[in-house]
């Protein structure tokens, strides 16, 4: 008996010891004379609550089109699969170059792959696509 009386003191003893560690059920509202500080003590103003309008103006992104070049030269490089291969010929056009790295990489078939070219940094980055199901 003397036991169970020495174990419900300690579980008295746990439970405060663990409300100690638990958060206040409600933070303190400042009185409306106080002013409001923030988490680092500074005074904060106090926020007037306006509604606020949506502005019925569409404001949509203008994306800007870039069309691929026809032909690509020997400055142009291929990047894929970790490697830079540069373009082998003068006048190449995208197909043909997809076409040269589709016998290394046979990944690269038409119906799957999308050549992305850079014009001004003079680059070509194969994307391969899933394909459709159903």
């Amino acid at each position: 008996m003397a036991d169970l009386e020495l174990e419900r003191e300690d579980q008295v003893t746990t439970n405060e010891e663990l409300n100690r560690y638990q958060p206040e059920a409600a933070a303190p509202q400042p009185e409306d004379d106080e002013p409001v500080t923030n988490l680092f003590g500074e005074i904060e103003e106090p926020e007037t609550s306006k509604p606020q309008k949506r502005s019925s103006k569409n404001t949509t992104v203008k994306k800007t089109v870039t069309k691929t070049p026809e032909k690509v030269g020997t400055d142009y490089m291929v990047y894929y699969a970790g490697y830079q291969i540069p373009v082998p010929r003068d006048e190449m056009t995208v197909e043909e170059v997809r076409q040269m790295l589709e016998a290394d990489y046979p990944e690269l078939s038409k119906e799957r792959t999308e050549m992305l070219v850079d014009a001004e940094k003079k680059q070509i980055v194969p994307v391969v696509k899933g394909a459709k199901k159903g």
